[in-house]
């Protein structure tokens, strides 16, 4: 090699070496300022090769678990959560955009108002999770366990991946369904508060263990719906077709059962407290317990139960509005938080009657025998009485609210 090209290789690798100096300064300045900006956060939320803080939570692989954390308005974009125990976590208004949620445990966990566009919720189980306010357009919730979960208020559109059931679902209780023909549906589990099925067609629907409190069922066909264990706190029954429905332990706690038909349903175990069944449509074919069916028997058949012997009947909230219990022998009967508003308890013997938190707002008292009875808590505003009915030795019926009348 001449001496001009030893000089030459020589500057060429003078140069090179400036070249990769520089090239490491960069570097060294670039990684700087992504860690300084919180960039290189971002990318190990997203790609957790080493273990990440956020908030009291720690991402890594191969499995996160953060139950009970309190993640509320997180910066979780692209975060790589899949199968991630968040059980019970506080994720309300958090950032999850494109987050991969993908198999997670969400269950009961708080989502209120979260970012959840774009992200991959397959297969995640959100058993009681809160999402009011979630937006969740391109979201992927194929396969997702949402049984229980409440989705009014939630945000779907067309681009959000969610089965069909779960789709009904939110179209029920964000728009309702009023009128629609919904024969065969699977709602099982679903939670359906406050839904408006109002003269829709739910035959041989599956509402199995369903939460329907306050939901609108006013002249809604269920005939053969399977409803057992449903929950139908305070829903509005009237007119509805219940034919051969399976109602079994049903909550119907204050439902409103005015001429609902329940030929050939089953409703034993169902919890018909404060239900309204006047003029509800039962005949030899519906399993009741005798409990209730004495209840309808009492409001609905002629005379009521005038003069009848119920002596240690169980009448436990037994909704007898405006009831005929005229000369009535309820002795020892347990009509304990019964509601007897309007009711004509004139010459009814209720000695010893557990009438604990009854209401008997306007009952006729008159010629009543209420020796010995339990009425603690009872309201007796505007109740009637007349001299020849008799009260129990420590009550002050008139501080109660009871009024005298002798006509």
């Amino acid at each position: 090699m001449t001496n001009k090209d030893r000089f030459a290789h020589i500057r060429s690798l003078h140069k090179d070496r400036k070249f990769w100096q520089w090239a490491a300064a960069c570097a060294v300045v670039y990684s700087i300022v992504f860690v300084a900006s919180g960039s290189w956060h971002v990318f190990l939320v997203a790609h957790p090769i080493i273990p990440v803080q956020v908030s009291d939570c720690v991402i890594k692989r191969p499995t996160t678990l953060c139950d009970d954390a309190n993640l509320q308005q997180a910066q979780l974009a692209r975060a790589d959560l899949r199968g991630a125990n968040l059980r019970r976590a506080n994720l309300s208004g958090a950032n999850l955009w494109h987050a991969n949620l993908q198999d997670a445990i969400l269950i009961e966990t708080d989502l209120r108002e979260a970012n959840l566009l774009g992200a991959n919720l397959a297969g995640a189980d959100l058993h009681g999770v809160n999402l009011f306010g979630a937006q969740l357009s391109g979201a992927n919730l194929t396969g997702a366990e949402l049984r229980g979960v409440s989705l009014r208020g939630t945000k779907l559109d067309g681009t959000t991946q969610i089965d069909a059931k779960w789709r009904l679902v939110w179209e029920s209780v964000n728009a309702g369904t009023p009128g629609r023909d919904l024969t065969g549906a699977l709602l099982s589990d679903a939670n359906l508060r406050g839904a408006n099925f109002s003269k829709s067609i739910l035959r041989a629907a599956n509402l199995k263990e369903a939460n329907l409190i306050y939901a609108s069922l006013i002249g809604t066909d269920l005939s053969g719906a399977n409803l057992q264990g449903a929950n139908l706190n305070n829903v509005d029954l009237r007119a509805a077709n219940l034919k051969e429905a399976d109602l079994r332990a049903t909550n119907l706690t204050s439902a409103d059962l005015n001429r609902a038909d329940l030929k050939g349903a089953n409703l034993i175990g169902a919890d018909l407290m404060f239900a309204n069944l006047y003029d509800a449509r039962l005949d030899d074919t519906t399993q009741i317990d005798a409990k209730w069916r004495l209840v309808w028997s009492i409001i609905n058949q002629d005379q009521g139960a005038f003069g009848r012997d119920l002596r240690r009947a169980d009448l436990h909230g037994a909704y007898l509005r405006g009831a005929d219990l005229r000369g009535a022998i309820l002795t020892g009967a347990n009509l304990r938080e019964a509601i007897l508003m309007d009711a004509q308890l004139n010459e009814a013997d209720l000695s010893g009657v557990n009438l604990y938190g009854a209401d008997l707002r306007g009952a006729d008292l008159r010629g009543a025998d209420l020796y010995r009875a339990n009425l603690f808590r009872a309201d007796l505003g505007k109740a009637v009485y007349d001299a020849e009915t008799k009260w129990p030795e420590v009550l002050q019926y008139q501080a109660a609210g009871a009024e005298l009348r002798e006509d």
